[in-house]
Parts: structure tokens; C-alpha cells; sequence
């Protein structure tokens, strides 16, 4: 018997626990001609890409005090 798993990101598990994006995404859904789950996965690439375009010299690091 072939076992076949499923990869879940577990950003997109998180964004599904805020009712409110979850609202917005089922609204935006049928208007986009995207699934909910695509839309959550996109806001997760995009938060992905612009949390990595900062440069390390703009990030602020803190000193153990």
C-alpha cells in the first residue's frame, strides 16, 4: 500500500486561525477566481519575500542587557 502524505505550510495553518482573514479571503474568493487556500498561500509568499528583501544592515538588532 503507497502511503501519500500532504505538506501543510504551517503559515497558511496559522493564517486560518484569524476568523477575519479567513472572512476576507472566502469574500475575495469567488471574485479572484481563486480557492481560499490559494489566497492564503499567496499573503504567505508575499510576507515571505518582503521579510526577506529588508537588508541586514536596516535590521535592528538588540544587546543583551
Amino acid at each position: 500500500m503507497v502511503s501519500r502524505g500532504r505538506v501543510i505550510d504551517a503559515a497558511v495553518r496559522f493564517l486560518r486561525n484569524n476568523p477575519e482573514l479567513v472572512a476576507f479571503a472566502q469574500a475575495a474568493a469567488p471574485v479572484t477566481g481563486r480557492s481560499v487556500e490559494e489566497l492564503l498561500a499567496d499573503a504567505v509568499e508575499r510576507f515571505r519575500s518582503s521579510a526577506q528583501a529588508v537588508p541586514q544592515e536596516q535590521m535592528i538588532t538588540r544587546s543583551a542587557s
